[in-house]
Order: C-alpha cells, then sequence, then structure tokens
C-alpha cells in the first residue's frame, strides 16, 4: 500500500457507517427506558382495577358511566352538564366493546343479558371502563417523554414520563372510569402545538393546540385553564411589547389567536356538542356544579380555588418568580 492509497478519503457511506451504528444503539436504549417506563406505568394503573367491584365507591364514576349506558336508547343527548360528554361518549363505545365481545363469546344471548348484567352485576362493564381510563394514563406517560424530549432533551423527557409514572395521583386516578386522566392526555399533547407556535407560529400550530384544548374542555372543564397559554406563547412568537391598551386589542386579535379561539369552540363541540345545542340547560348546570364545587358558601369555584393555590407556598414563590420575570 502506497502513501497515495492511504491520502485517500474513505467512501461517505463507510465514514457514515459508525454514525449509523451510534444512532441505532441510541435508539435501542431509548425504546428500552422507555419501554420499561410504561411498562411500570401500565402495571401501577392496571394493578388492582377491579377494587370494589361490584360496589362502587367512587360517586364519580356511576355519574360517567351510566349516561354512557343511556346512549344505547339511541339519544346521545347527556342532559346532564354536571360534567362534559366526551369521556360519556368513549366509555359507551368502551361499552358497546364489551356487549360485542360479550355475543361472540357467548357471554351474552342479547341486549336484555346485557341490561341484566347491568343492573345485577354490572364488574364488566366497569371493568372495560376502567381499563381504557389505565390505558390514557400509560399513554399520558408515553406523550409527556414526548413533550420532554421535543422542547427540553431526552433527560427532561426521561424524568418527566419516570415522575409521571409512579406518581400517586394519576396512578390512582387511571383506575376509575373519570374523567380527569383523559382531560390530562388532551392537555399534554396540547402542548406540542404550543411550543410550536413559540418555535414557528404556523397556522397549523394555532389550529391543533385549539382542537386539543376544545377536547379537553369537552372532557373537564377545567382545560380551559389552558387558553392564556395560547395567548402567551403568541407573545414569546410575535416579541411583541405592547404599551397601551389599543395595542394590546390588536395583538389579542391577532387572525391567527382568532383562528386557535375558534379551533377550541370546534373542539369542544365536536366532542360535547350538546353543551352547545343545549346551553340554557349548560349554564344552568355549569353554576350549580360551580357552587357546589366551592362548598356552598365561598363563592365560584374558580375563586375558591384560586385562593386555595395562592395560599400555598410553592404556588405564591411561582407567582412572585413570574412576576419579577415580568418585570
Amino acid at each position: 500500500m502506497n502513501s497515495e492509497s492511504l491520502a485517500t478519503p474513505l467512501p461517505v457511506r463507510n465514514r457514515l457507517k459508525p454514525i449509523a451504528a451510534l444512532r441505532s444503539r441510541i435508539s435501542a436504549v431509548t425504546v428500552a427506558l422507555l419501554g420499561s417506563i410504561l411498562l411500570v406505568a401500565f402495571f401501577l394503573r392496571v394493578y388492582g382495577v377491579n377494587f370494589g367491584l361490584p360496589h362502587l365507591y367512587y360517586w364519580d364514576e356511576p355519574t360517567v358511566v351510566q349516561r354512557a349506558i343511556r346512549f344505547g336508547s339511541g339519544d346521545l343527548n347527556p342532559q346532564f352538564f354536571y360534567y362534559p360528554a366526551l369521556y360519556m361518549y368513549v366509555t359507551f363505545v368502551v361499552s358497546g366493546l364489551y356487549f360485542v365481545f360479550g355475543m361472540l363469546t357467548g357471554h351474552f344471548d342479547g341486549v336484555t343479558a346485557f341490561a341484566s348484567e347491568f343492573f345485577i352485576d354490572p364488574s364488566g362493564i366497569y371493568l372495560w371502563a376502567r381499563v381504557t381510563t389505565a390505558l390514557v394514563g400509560t399513554v399520558c406517560v408515553g406523550l409527556t417523554f414526548w413533550v420532554g424530549r421535543r422542547f427540553f432533551g431526552a433527560l427532561a423527557g426521561y424524568l418527566g414520563a419516570l415522575f409521571l409514572a409512579v406518581s400517586v395521583v394519576h396512578a390512582t386516578h387511571s383506575h376509575i372510569a373519570i374523567t380527569d386522566v383523559p382531560q390530562s392526555l388532551f392537555i399534554i399533547a396540547a402542548y406540542l402545538p404550543l411550543f410550536s407556535i413559540v418555535e414557528r407560529g404556523r397556522w397549523l400550530d394555532y389550529l391543533l393546540c385549539g382542537v386539543l384544548i376544545g377536547l379537553g374542555m369537552a372532557t373537564k372543564y377545567l382545560a380551559v385553564l389552558l387558553v392564556p397559554s395560547v395567548i402567551v406563547a403568541h407573545y414569546l412568537h410575535q416579541k411583541w411589547q405592547p404599551k397601551t391598551a389599543v395595542q394590546w386589542l390588536t395583538h389579542l386579535f391577532n387572525p391567527q389567536l382568532l383562528a386557535a379561539g375558534a379551533a377550541v369552540l370546534l373542539g369542544f363541540f365536536i366532542g360535547s356538542p350538546y353543551n352547545l345545542l343545549e346551553f340554557n340547560a349548560f349554564l344552568a348546570d355549569f353554576r350549580q356544579q360551580s357552587i357546589l364545587s366551592s362548598g356552598g358558601g365561598e363563592g365560584t369555584s374558580y375563586l375558591f380555588s384560586l385562593r386555595s393555590c395562592c395560599q400555598r407556598p410553592s404556588v405564591g414563590l411561582c407567582i412572585w418568580r413570574c412576576w419579577r420575570a415580568w418585570c
């Protein structure tokens, strides 16, 4: 081999092989770590998911499931607006799948047998609904990893997913067929286009973020608290610094922000249409729920919750730091 051949550079394909091998190993590690976290998350959410059955100890659960079963009559109007209806519809579909599975396996011989089981021992129906919530909770963990890695790096993704996987509150609520965990699914998913608004500010990001927030609101009303984040993300992307009230209004009526607001309403309507179709009944139930949530004599639930949160040192410190950063 002469000196000239030694000086000849390696072909591009040969030089890329070590890089490809490294990426393959990194991908394998990612799959292994994330898979392990997801397995832990699913185990913690599905273990003991049949607790208490056929008795029910969490009053919100039959509130959701019973109305889901009533949809089988053909009337999709929940006629109940303390909660929005999206997860009731999901539970209705899952109950339908349980019925079909029971028919195929010979467990049911018709609709009458299914109805009888619901009144005598509804364990099967509630178990399928609970396992669905456990699966949704596990998906939340995976989405948390995606959001963390996408915007803060792989370590943040792994830690965020791990913390949520072993979170007592999230794992506990994933055992019950209620709306809290499904709402968190849409909230976490909304952060992907929300951060993209900050980075790129595309129309698609505004629309997708709005729809996801709307679907979250159609699962549980509190997802509406994410709407101001869209305005903040728009502010960070545009880097505008309004000085007067007119300038504030001009930027708040930005076409992209208006489109995001319309997308929120669209997502809310898609997930829980009768809240808008029966608007007066919705307002009446919403006001009553607000009074109940506030303890009856504490005013609106929003003010009550705000006062309660601000009394916590960690939240107060966070508000103070945000104010300092704004100044």
